[in-house]
């Protein structure tokens, strides 16, 4: 389990309205949650069928035209 070290930013009534992070833990945060999106991307495209040669070139032209 991650362990993150935080502190609270809380207003004039006390609610918490904040939080700050050391880098490290952002950064490990980033990059969990980065993973799993890749890992869903990649379950995701693996259900698809994939393009031909001349699909993909064709696929990509029309890419490069578009504003």
């Amino acid at each position: 389990m991650l362990a993150i070290r935080k502190k609270y930013v809380t207003d004039k009534r006390r609610r918490r309205v904040g939080v700050t992070l050391r880098i490290e833990d952002f950064e490990r945060m980033s990059e969990v949650i980065e993973n799993y999106g890749l890992y869903h991307l990649m379950k995701k495209a693996n259900d698809e069928k994939a393009l031909t040669l001349q699909e993909a070139k064709t696929y990509y032209r029309k890419l490069k035209k578009a504003p």
